[in-house]
């Protein structure tokens, strides 16, 4: 069917080109006739004239004038020919042009034939198939069924919507009453705290977070001025060569969304171990690792606090502790003595050794001791020099 109708295409567009070349050519013709004849006028006008001067000339212009005429009647017997030919030609095309489109109607009839034979199968397998009068008497029963079920459900829930009606009714009465008064207007204000308390919430938590963070943070520092302080302290004050140093270890512990410390002293021995001193060292070493650790403390956090007190700080060490102990604690008195001329050190303590040994090293000149007068039974306070002693 394509190429019928490309063939019948290229037909009809040979046809108009020819007609169209035909034409044009006849154009031509007829033009060259006009000028011929006007030519002719021309001669006929200059013989009634009598003018002989030009008679030859026009007569041998008049001769080519009449050759070219008959040669262009030659011609134009050509083009009619021609014509002619291509009329034959178009009349054949235009015959051709009928069948091919008597043929395309052809088919077109025979598939709409074919397409009504098709749907006539299909009805008569319809009427084939179709229920017998029981069936559709079933049929029937049934859908009355169903139509009847559909109706109790319409039924129902016509009965569902009165009611939600009704309560609807209800609802408007009660927001129109004095407990709703203004109801929009309170619950955008709930809803604004609401909001607003959600917001609060989680900027406490990000605080939360980040106080934290920040006092974890100030804890490790601590720990570790004061463990850095303790070690130099130690390794001052102790004489034994068993303990290298001391550290305070803090074991984080989380309970139920709480956090807590588990504080423990440790001793680094020679051999770079690591143990728990709580058990492992002797009643000298406990009171040693005591006063430097509360030293270390007092280092840390009292930098401005103007009074230094101790209780019989040298009960259970021996005397190369206590000679160690004396000089760490002359130091931190020299070191605080020269950053505040105001700072006092409160020593209780029976060894008089000692208080003699510090006093010398702090560079005093006297100190004061408590002393019970046994004659009148009441305790009495004398200054010493410490030159004299």
């Amino acid at each position: 069917k394509r190429a019928q109708d490309a063939k019948t295409a290229a037909l009809r567009d040979a046809q108009t080109i020819a007609e169209e070349k035909t034409e044009m050519e006849g154009q031509g013709l007829r033009r060259d006739l006009g000028e011929l004849q006007s030519v002719e006028k021309r001669i006929i006008a200059y013989q009634k004239k009598g003018v002989d001067e030009n008679l030859g000339e026009k007569k041998e212009e008049c001769s080519a004038k009449v050759e070219e005429l008959k040669t262009e009647e030659k011609q134009c017997q050509k083009f009619s020919d021609e014509l002619d030919r291509l009329t034959s030609s178009l009349e054949q095309t235009k015959t051709t042009i009928r069948q091919l489109q008597d043929n395309l109607d052809l088919r077109k009839i025979e598939k709409s034939l074919d397409e009504l034979n098709d749907q006539n199968k299909d009805y008569e397998d319809e009427l084939r198939n179709a229920p017998d009068t029981k069936q559709i008497r079933e049929m029937r029963v049934k859908l009355e069924a169903e139509t009847e079920k559909l109706k109790t459900q319409v039924d129902t829930k016509q009965g569902q919507m009165q009611n939600l009606r009704a309560t609807i009714e209800k609802l408007k009465a009660d927001l129109a009453g004095k407990e709703y008064h203004n109801i929009d207007q309170r619950y955008t204000v709930a809803n604004i705290e609401l909001i607003t308390t959600r917001n609060a919430n989680k900027d406490l938590d990000k605080y939360y977070i980040a106080l934290d963070k920040a006092l974890m943070r100030y804890h490790e520092i601590k720990m570790d001025e004061i463990n850095k302080i303790v070690k130099e302290y130690w390794q001052i004050t102790y004489q034994g060569n068993d303990i290298e140093t001391i550290q305070i270890k803090a074991d984080l512990e989380t309970a139920a969304n709480r956090r807590s410390h588990n504080y423990r002293l440790v001793m680094r021995q020679k051999n770079s171990s690591e143990l728990d001193m709580r058990g492992r060292c002797s009643a000298g070493q406990k009171v040693l690792a005591s006063l430097v650790v509360r030293m270390a403390l007092a280092e840390t956090f009292c930098h401005n606090c103007g009074i230094l007190a101790l209780d019989e700080p040298t009960s259970n060490l021996d005397a190369k502790n206590i000679e160690g102990f004396t000089g760490a604690l002359a130091r931190i008195v020299n070191d605080r003595r020269g950053a505040s001329s105001s700072f006092q050190l409160l020593v209780i303590s029976h060894d008089t050794d000692f208080i003699n040994e510090l006093a010398r090293e702090t560079g005093i000149s006297s100190y004061y001791r408590i002393k019970k007068d046994l004659t009148s039974q009441t305790s009495r306070i004398n200054e010493y020099n410490v030159t004299e002693m």
